[in-house]
């Protein structure tokens, strides 16, 4: 048994609540963090498709990306990726970097 706190004892749960009430069994948080990453790689590919790999929005999508791919790594145990997902976009769209070092899109 451990307590539930919050501001204050709410209850107590058991491991029996736990395994019996908790949804882990079911969706695995690396399955459930593997599809959100798929879903926002798609996302920041196609908001940067949208508003310009320069744009805030862009970069915003990336951060979210990495986000996620850190807590996935982090949750599985999983050794870190020789590439992460952003290196990858960066592999395929190579003008990104003139944008890096610049803040711009230069021609």
């Amino acid at each position: 048994m451990a307590p539930v706190i919050r501001e204050g004892i709410l209850g107590v749960v058991s491991l029996s609540d736990i395994l019996n009430k908790g949804d882990f069994l079911e969706k695995p948080k690396v399955v459930v963090a593997r599809n959100e990453l798929s879903r926002a790689i798609a996302e920041a590919k196609s908001v940067c498709a949208g508003s310009g790999i320069i744009s805030k929005e862009c970069a915003t999508a990336w951060a979210l990306v990495e986000n996620i791919e850190a807590e996935m790594i982090y949750q599985s145990g999983a050794d870190v990726p020789e590439k992460a997902a952003f290196q990858l976009y960066c592999d395929e769209n190579p003008k990104i970097f003139q944008v890096l070092g610049t803040g711009q899109l230069v021609s």
